[in-house]
């Protein structure tokens, strides 16, 4: 009986696992179709041994602003839409990186993403992440129980450190059309760091409207005024972040260290 027990066990948890099907990998050490992309945006490049193990990673420049600094943000698309993603990638910052107040980091959207203060729509949200002075990481959602022009803001309880990797991972789960059952998670090193719950993303619209479309790709400090400008010896300055191993899964799939590949 115990030996039945334990072959079930092991064959619902492999099936567990085949679900959570790879969106797509991009190591940087290649030209794909995801790099490709990334590489037609202003203050991104590519930088070899930065990345995990000395390989090659994406280099974002954070170069000032008078509301923070430039925006880093662009949009791909893919191939099909998803009820529920986990975006997993790893993050390092430069060890001279100012915080300052804070920024935008990666994240999902459907087709026609709310951002930026943008009035919502029964067929846009967006769920991203932010970093934080002194190098707090938290979750940063536009859904349609927001009560403010800017997205809903939760920080989680670590300090990241400059010059050392971490690996990063957001699952969003999409609401039921009309309904508060959507949910957010964020994962640092593959440790849950925040869970948000009930959540509304989208509105009352039909089942195969606005679902998961997009990776935001979304870096900058801001952030609207000069005091969220990146700085060095109390002048503007430009700063850096590495990121390296973007994947995308269905379903919840967690990296629990930096450098995991499908």
């Amino acid at each position: 009986m115990k030996a039945m027990l334990l072959l079930t066990f092991l064959t619902l948890a492999m099936h567990s696992v085949a679900q959570n099907k790879i969106v797509f990998y991009s190591s940087f050490d290649d030209l794909d179709k995801f790099t490709k992309h990334l590489l037609k945006v202003k203050n991104i490049s590519l930088v070899k041994e930065e990345g995990v193990g000395k390989t090659t990673a994406l280099k974002v420049s954070y170069v000032p602003s008078n509301r923070g600094s430039e925006r880093v943000v662009t949009a791909f698309k893919l191939d099909k839409s998803y009820k529920e993603l986990s975006l997993n990638f790893d993050l390092k910052y430069h060890k001279d990186f100012d915080w300052a107040k804070g920024g935008k980091l990666h994240g999902v959207g459907p087709a026609k993403p709310i951002t930026g203060g943008k009035k919502m729509t029964k067929d846009g949200w967006s769920s991203r992440l932010m970093f934080f002075a002194k190098g707090k990481i938290g979750t940063y959602i536009y859904n349609q129980s927001k009560n403010k022009k800017y997205g809903e803001i939760k920080i989680a309880d670590i300090n990241m450190r400059a010059n050392q990797y971490y690996a990063i991972s957001l699952y969003t789960k999409l609401n039921s059309p009309g309904k508060a059952n959507g949910e957010i998670h964020c994962y640092v090193d593959g440790t849950l760091k925040i869970k948000l719950t009930k959540q509304m993303l989208r509105g009352d619209v039909s089942d195969d409207t606005a679902q998961i479309q997009q990776i935001l790709f979304n870096t900058f400090h801001g952030g609207h005024s000069p005091d969220w400008t990146p700085r060095k010896d109390n002048k503007p300055a430009t700063c850096f972040a590495f990121f390296d191993n973007f994947a995308a899964y269905e379903g919840l799939n967690i990296r629990k260290s930096i450098g995991c590949r499908p």
